[in-house]
C-alpha cells in the first residue's frame, strides 16, 4: 500500500551551506558518469536519487525534518518510549491446552502439520496423509512419500510439546518478559509505515517560480524516474515548499488545463472507437477503461469529468492527499471526529479539512510524502558507518605511481592492471544522522537506508 501524505515542516532561517552543496554536486556527478558505465547497477540509482534530494540546504533540513517526524510511527521502531507489551500468555496456554492435527514422519518424530520441518506440505485429511502441490496438476495426492506418514488428527499439545514454555518459546518463537510476567512482544500502536521516502511516486505536487531557492525535489521512485512532467513556463514541480512560494492558483490553471486536454482526447478516442497508439487502455461501450478503472464515461460533459477526475470546483486547493501530519497530529481520511451535539464520532468531511488546513498552517513549510510526525528535542549530528567485520570480499584499486593522464585513461578491468588489486577491509559509510544519542542514530539510519542496526556504529561529530 503507498498512500500520499501530506506533512507540515515549521523551518526557521536556514544557515546556507555551499561547501556542502558543492561537495553533494561533485559526488553527483561522479555517480551520473559511472552510471554510464554501469547501467544496470541499481545500488549507482539509489545513490544518485540520494544524492538528489540533499543537493541544498533547505533540501537536507527538509530531510531531517522529515526523519524526525517520521521516526515515532516506524514499524521497526525498538524505542521503549513508543512501545507498548502484547501480552499472548493466556492465548498460548488455551493453544497450549488444546489439540492440533499431526503427523508421524517415517522416522517417528511428531509434528504439527503446519509446523516444522513440513510447513504445509503434507495435510491430513478423512484420517490420512497427503502431499500438497503434487504432481504436474499441483493438487492434493496420496504420494509415496505422503503413505509412508501417519495422520494423528486432533492430538494433542500437551503429548506433542514437553512444557508450556517448549511450546511458547520453540514453537511459537515468543520471548519471556520479565517485567510483564509473561510471553508476547513489544509493538509500535501508532505504527504507520515500514518505508517511505519525501517525493517518491509523487515528485510533482507544488508549482514554485523558478527564481525560488528554497524547495526539495525529493527522491524518486523507480517507476517515474526518467518521467518528465511539463511545466508551465517559468515554474518548476517539486514535492517540498515554503507555503509562501506556492503558486497555487498557477497549479489550479494548469492542472484544469491539462485536465481539460485529456477528456478531449479520450473523448475523441471514444468516439472513434480507437485508442492513440501510446495510451494503454481500452474502449468499452460506455466509456474509456485504463488500469481497470473508468478514466472517460460515455455521454459526460466537460464539467462532469472535471469534477470526476480534475479539479473539482469545491477544492479552495488544488492538491488532494491521504493523510495530513504536523507536530500536534496525524490525522486521515478514515478518521472519525466527535460530533459535539451527538456525542457520537461521525466521519471527517476530508476536503474542508484539507482546505482548513492549509489555510491555517501559516509560514509552515508544506511537503508530501508519506507518513510522519514531530519529535521536539535537542538533536546531536552522527557520522553513521556499518562496522567493518560485517563486510567481506572487497577490494581497492591501488593508483599510487599514475600520472593524472595515466588515471584518466586506465583500465581498471583490464588483465594488465590485476596486480593492483587489494584485499581491504572497508568502513562503509551509511549516512549523516541527527539524533539524541549513538544508539538512537544507528536506529534512525538503519530504517532510513534498510540496514540491521546491530551492523552500525555513530561518531557524534557536533552538538
Amino acid at each position: 500500500m503507498h498512500f500520499l501524505t501530506l506533512a507540515a515542516l515549521e523551518i526557521s532561517q536556514i544557515q546556507e551551506d555551499k561547501e556542502l552543496d558543492n561537495q553533494i554536486a561533485e559526488a553527483l556527478k561522479e555517480l551520473e558518469i559511472q552510471k554510464q558505465i554501469e547501467t544496470k547497477n541499481f545500488m549507482l540509482d539509489l545513490a544518485i536519487v540520494r544524492c538528489q534530494n540533499l543537493q541544498s540546504s533547505f533540501s537536507r533540513t527538509v530531510n531531517d525534518g522529515v526523519s524526525e517526524l517520521m521516526y515515532p510511527y516506524c514499524a521497526w521502531l525498538e524505542d521503549p518510549e513508543y512501545l507498548e507489551f502484547d501480552n499472548r500468555t493466556e492465548r498460548l496456554r488455551e493453544e497450549y491446552e488444546s489439540v492440533v492435527d499431526c503427523i508421524k514422519l517415517p522416522q517417528g518424530t511428531i509434528v504439527e502439520q503446519y509446523g516444522y520441518p513440513i510447513w504445509g506440505r503434507f495435510v491430513v485429511r478423512d484420517g490420512k496423509v497427503f502431499q500438497r502441490d503434487a504432481g504436474p496438476l499441483h493438487h492434493e495426492k496420496r504420494t509415496k512419500k505422503a503413505k509412508r506418514m501417519m495422520a494423528l488428527p486432533k492430538y494433542p499439545r500437551k503429548k506433542l510439546y514437553r512444557s508450556f514454555e517448549e511450546y511458547a518459546e520453540e514453537r511459537c518463537g515468543y520471548s519471556f518478559d520479565e517485567k510483564h510476567q509473561g510471553y508476547g512482544y513489544y509493538y509500535n500502536p501508532n505504527a504507520m509505515w515500514d518505508w517511505y521516502s519525501i517525493g517518491g511516486r509523487w515528485p510533482e505536487m507544488f508549482l514554485v517560480k523558478d527564481t525560488c531557492t528554497e524547495y526539495s525535489i525529493g527522491e524518486r521512485s523507480w517507476c517515474n524516474s526518467d518521467r518528465k512532467e511539463e511545466t508551465p513556463d517559468g515554474y518548476v514541480w517539486v514535492c517540498a515548499a515554503r507555503k509562501k512560494d506556492i503558486a497555487w492558483e498557477e497549479m489550479r490553471g494548469w492542472r484544469n488545463q491539462k485536465a481539460k486536454e485529456r477528456f478531449y482526447k479520450l473523448e475523441q478516442m471514444f468516439l472513434a472507437g480507437k485508442t492513440d497508439s501510446d495510451f494503454y487502455g481500452e474502449i468499452v461501450p460506455d466509456g474509456v477503461i485504463r488500469w481497470g478503472r473508468y478514466v472517460y464515461r460515455k455521454g459526460s460533459t466537460l464539467e462532469e469529468y472535471l469534477e470526476e477526475y480534475g479539479l473539482p470546483s469545491n477544492w479552495k486547493y488544488p492538491i488532494g492527499t491521504h493523510d495530513i501530519v504536523d507536530a500536534d497530529q496525524w490525522f486521515s481520511k478514515e478518521d472519525s471526529v466527535l460530533d459535539s451535539e451527538s456525542g457520537s464520532y461521525v466521519p471527517v468531511e476530508w476536503r474542508s479539512y484539507i482546505d482548513g488546513y492549509i489555510d491555517g498552517t501559516g509560514g509552515y513549510s508544506i511537503g508530501c510524502r508519506r507518513l510522519s510526525h514531530l519529535r521536539r528535542i535537542q538533536m546531536n549530528t552522527y557520522v553513521v558507518c556499518m562496522d567493518s567485520s560485517w563486510v567481506r570480499d572487497s577490494q581497492m584499486f591501488d593508483i599510487v605511481g599514475l600520472t593524472d593522464d595515466e588515471l584518466a585513461e586506465v583500465d581498471m578491468c583490464g588483465t594488465e592492471n590485476e596486480r593492483r588489486w587489494h584485499d581491504m577491509e572497508p568502513t562503509p559509510f551509511i549516512a549523516v544522522i541527527k539524533a539524541e544519542n549513538e544508539e538512537e542514530a544507528c536506529r534512525k539510519a538503519a530504517i532510513e537506508m534498510r540496514y540491521d542496526p546491530r551492523c552500525l556504529f555513530a561518531i557524534k561529530v557536533s552538538e
